[in-house]
């Protein structure tokens, strides 16, 4: 699933790669992890005139295909495993298991503190190990085996049965150590100023990214550099869903707020078949130039004297970044078709 290996990575290698490694959180060494994922399509960036004309009509009349990721109505988050969140790797050799979860002479120390016996001793130093490779604090059920068994024997203990660690973990043992160890490596817990970190990171992010894949890598940057405990992924995913949402929203207004009413009620007037007219004016823009003869090539330059008579009325778009402008084309392309789908036309 993960391959680990020691390595730095900077959020530009992050952002260039849908491998995404993801950054140990607390020991200070990147250990990158590169997760198999699907990778995210990478369309072409083509922006025709005829993509533009009807902001006003899927922004307001039918569906806003910035919140919701598919055509249908179902929202679409992204997966673990194209993000840099760190996880387990479930086969892990004897090289990493020494390099990332074999305690020092300090750590252990600190367990032999705190532990008042063999089992709180090691589901301690358990916590302690993890949460310097992932960020947060694991239950132990979710530990894997191969990793107890090392920290039990570097320890030098001997075979502490299971169900110890889950009383161990059931007990106010767990909420103690957890504060005990934030204090040693000088984590931040969850709070409402973690929510705010988010929040920024991901505002920050969506004003020139897509995919919330690469929203949430950001976020996670920024929540390691301050030394923060990661939220669960699923936090984040729905956090950077709804950032996202509320970006384009703002980007989707300076579209179409500066549009006249008539002008709005133009573009309206484009997807509804007219009586005594044989095409929409949205088929008319996205009709193809015919064999060029001489017919075709005067109807061709009366088409373009009309496309840019419309292009008078459009807003200005270079604030919008060439990734929003690219989504904006699908979006338009996938209104045309839910369009087709309810109508039963060809748009």
């Amino acid at each position: 699933e993960c391959h680990c290996a020691r390595s730095t990575h900077s959020l530009a290698d992050v952002e260039r790669r849908r491998r995404r490694p993801a950054v140990d959180r607390i020991s200070g060494l990147s250990k990158t992890r590169q997760c198999d994922g699907k990778q995210a399509l990478r369309r072409p960036f083509i922006f025709p005139l005829q993509h533009w004309i009807d902001f006003e009509a899927p922004h307001r009349q039918c569906i806003n295909f910035l919140k919701l990721d598919c055509v249908g109505g179902s929202t679409v988050l992204t997966s673990i495993h194209e993000t840099a969140y760190p996880r387990f790797k479930p086969d892990l050799t004897q090289r990493e298991l020494d390099e990332i979860y074999r305690p020092n002479e300090t750590e252990q120390r600190f367990a032999r503190r705190l532990g008042r016996s063999n089992a709180s001793r090691l589901y301690l130093m358990i916590l302690l190990k993890t949460v310097q490779r992932l960020g947060y604090f694991p239950m132990v059920a979710d530990v894997p085996p191969s990793i107890v068994s090392f920290v039990t024997k570097a320890l030098g203990l001997k075979l502490v049965p299971l169900c110890a660690l889950v009383e161990e973990e059931k007990s106010r043992s767990r909420r103690d150590f957890i504060d005990a160890i934030r204090a040693h490596l000088k984590i931040h817990p969850i709070t409402k100023d973690t929510d705010k970190a988010i929040e920024l990171a991901a505002t920050q992010a969506a004003q020139t990214k897509q995919e919330l894949a690469d929203i949430i890598n950001v976020i996670i940057e920024e929540l390691i550099r301050q030394r923060y405990e990661l939220p669960a992924f699923s936090r984040l995913n729905r956090t950077a869903f709804r950032i996202r949402n509320q970006v384009n929203e703002l980007y989707y207004h300076t579209l179409t707020d500066p549009l006249p009413a008539a002008v709005t009620s133009q573009f309206d007037a484009m997807l509804t078949l007219s009586a005594g007219q044989l095409v929409t004016g949205w088929q008319q823009i996205k009709q193809d130039p015919k064999k060029p003869t001489n017919t075709e090539v005067r109807q061709y330059l009366e088409r373009v004297k009309w496309l840019k008579s419309w292009a008078c009325e459009l807003p200005q778009v270079d604030h919008i970044p060439v990734v929003k402008r690219g989504q904006y084309v699908y979006e338009a392309v996938s209104y045309t078709h839910l369009r087709a789908h309810e109508t039963g036309r060809n748009l």
